[in-house]
């Protein structure tokens, strides 16, 4: 589906011709196409391509900087950067994109992420099909949840299903799964820490690049690394009751 009313330069449709990215607002236009965006919609399969580095991203934010839905287009960085930024307090922070079934690529993640959401990482929540390719990230990832699954540039790869849809309950037609997805050229050199202060018994699921990878389809990881920084704690992997 192409809208035609993308406020971006560019048309979106081909390579040779991308709608343009190069500041938060151009951002928040990316993959908009749901009625909230109005005359500035632009479509979850264009092409798009940053023309500056932009910083000041909180994916928690007003309206919020994260592209909704399955991108099945390609984002190309540029070789360009994406900076996030996040308050003292943990907060409804998930990725930048939700669904990727496209490709991200040849883009560089830094700042810091304090989120208090099930599904973090740096750049992607399910990898469902897509690529990442040349995409470094060095972003600092703060989680507070007690379920967390925590990866260094896609949370989940393979399928977009809750866990309790893991069990037998499907919620309808946008469900995706056994999706081989693929990681290229790229890495994760920054700080994935979990710290739930609640009485839990559970506790996270951390990876370096993915932090699930779920289903039947192939997860391939080429001529990537990470080199994170990981830390857990919760005091109810030890707590106790006092009398």
């Amino acid at each position: 589906v192409y809208v035609d009313a993308c406020s971006l330069p560019g048309s979106g449709i081909m390579a040779a011709d991308p709608s343009l990215v190069g500041s938060l607002d151009d951002l928040a236009k990316v993959g908009a196409e749901s009625s909230t965006a109005g005359e500035e919609s632009c479509s979850l399969a264009g092409k798009y391509l940053q023309t500056a580095n932009i910083s000041g991203v909180d994916t928690n934010s007003t309206p919020a900087l994260i592209v909704a839905g399955t991108f099945s287009g390609t984002y190309d960085g540029n070789h360009y950067g994406i900076s996030y930024t996040s308050g003292s307090t943990f907060q409804d922070r998930e990725p930048l994109f939700e669904e990727l079934s496209g490709t991200v690529q040849k883009l560089s993640l830094t700042g810091t992420i304090r989120s208090d959401t099930t599904r973090v990482s740096s750049l992607v929540e399910y990898l469902v099909g897509g690529t990442i390719s040349e995409v470094g990230s060095s972003v600092q990832i703060y989680v507070e949840d007690s379920d967390a699954i925590i990866g260094g540039l896609a949370a989940v790869a393979g399928d977009n299903m809750d866990s309790d849809e893991m069990y037998g309950t499907f919620d309808g037609t946008d469900d995706i799964e056994n999706q081989s997805s693929y990681i290229r050229y790229s890495k994760f050199t920054g700080r994935l820490e979990w710290d739930d202060t609640s009485t839990v018994t559970e506790g996270p699921i951390i990876g370096g690049l993915v932090g699930s990878a779920r289903g039947t389809g192939t997860t391939e990881i080429r001529d990537s690394y990470a080199r994170a920084y990981i830390r857990f704690d919760s005091s109810g992997l030890t707590s106790a009751i006092n009398d």
